[in-house]
């Protein structure tokens, strides 16, 4: 039950943030008892014909209007929701990109960091490799909506590791200085993931 004292917070809320639209409504009562002894309410009954005849009906069709409009916002949702979930997960070492997997499967959003640490690992040979990175570093973003010929429509997200240790697989035979190891390739996974990743060059920046 509202208490006298809700009750009246709410009417200092009306007056603090609506208060043209309270006067608006005083002023449009104002106007229909004063309009009695002058004309029997004769501009009153003009009004009512005029809202019947013409603002009626601009409401039937503005609420028309906004339900559909409410209708098409919450389907394009619903379609957006129901889309193929892409990821593509990059791993970068010293500022350079050292492994890329492009659009995998992604089931849900609250996967994407386990899956692409796990197609890190699989990228880097697979088995118990384990992968150094920043984790405070780590770079989730949702694209929009892509496409190609082959799925269509998708969501593409991405996420992005900073590693802090090149893994075995991508360190250099040799380097100049035991504790400076500089990239030299990356290593680029593409679907259908069939074959193993192959070997690039490391893309520019």
């Amino acid at each position: 039950m509202t208490s006298p004292s809700k009750i009246r917070a709410i009417f200092k809320y009306a007056f603090a943030k609506r208060l043209w639209f309270l006067i608006l409504i005083s002023l449009v009562f104002l106007f229909i008892f004063l309009d009695y002894p002058f004309n029997q309410w004769n501009e009153l009954k003009i009004l009512i014909k005029f809202w019947n005849g013409f603002i009626s009906s601009l409401i039937g069709i503005t609420t028309l209007f906004v339900a559909l409009s409410v209708w098409g916002a919450e389907l394009m949702q619903d379609w957006r929701n129901d889309l193929p979930k892409k990821l593509t997960v990059i791993f970068r070492y010293d500022g350079k990109e050292v492994m890329r997997c492009n659009r995998a499967e992604l089931f849900s959003e609250a996967d994407i960091r386990s899956l692409g640490q796990q197609i890190g690992r699989q990228m880097a040979g697979g088995g118990r490799v384990d992968l150094d990175f920043a984790a405070p570093s780590v770079k989730q973003t949702k694209k929009e909506i892509s496409s190609d010929k082959e799925t269509g429509f998708f969501m593409d997200y991405e996420v992005v590791f900073d590693l802090t240790e090149l893994p075995g697989i991508l360190k250099p035979e040799r380097t100049e200085l035991p504790r400076i190891v500089k990239p030299e390739k990356c290593l680029l996974w593409e679907p259908p993931f069939s074959e193993k990743p192959q070997e690039i060059p490391l893309p520019e920046l």
